[in-house]
């Protein structure tokens, strides 16, 4: 019973909402779009890294990913990503109520992007369905998230592809913390 007196600041902190924030859960594939594939597009997969990047405790509340009862929040913030600079970004985690699990909460699903300078988005997705886990360290204050996906984006992301794994630090109230993300991006939009 201990364990669940802070969830509601973790769920605050971690978050997951309401999909109309972003983009609709994504048909995926970890392969080049059908729109590169057409143009005879070479892909190259080229790393993707960001660091210092700090998130804050957005909205939360019940209903995701079509059950009333799952935990959502939003987890907004700033990163600094390789060969975009300082970006915005903001992820919607959702959870299930679990009393067997050590954080008294599942992992659902995360979806998410990021916003370079000029507007254009990067969109991704990543559910436990999918192979998608949230693991904590409580002691350390240290978690990992991921695999994500990603599912294309706005501008130069059109039709991107990849993945990344964020793995951060809370603070001691789970209202903010950091991350940094380590993965793969391809080079499909100009990336």
């Amino acid at each position: 019973m201990r364990r669940l007196a802070f969830l509601p600041l973790l769920m605050l902190a971690l978050g997951c909402s309401d999909s109309t924030l972003f983009q609709p859960e994504p048909n995926l594939t970890v392969v080049a779009s059908d729109a590169a594939q057409a143009q005879n597009a070479v892909v190259h997969m080229v790393p993707f890294t960001a660091h210092n990047g700090s998130w804050w405790t957005g909205d939360s509340g019940f209903g995701c990913e079509g059950s009333d009862d799952n935990l959502w929040g939003i987890g907004p913030g700033v990163i600094n990503v390789a060969h975009l600079g300082r970006s915005d970004y903001s992820a919607l985690n959702c959870w299930a109520l679990d009393a067997t699990s050590p954080m008294g909460m599942a992992f659902i699903s995360q979806t998410g992007w990021v916003e370079a300078a000029n507007g254009d988005r990067l969109f991704w997705y990543g559910s436990a369905d999918m192979g998608s886990t949230a693991t904590f360290d409580l002691a350390e204050l240290t978690y990992e998230m991921g695999p994500f996906w990603f599912t294309g984006g706005t501008g130069r992301f059109e039709g991107v592809t990849g993945e990344f794994t964020a793995r951060g630090t809370l603070a001691a109230d789970f209202a903010t913390g950091t991350e940094n993300w380590d993965g793969v991006i391809s080079s499909v939009g100009g990336t």
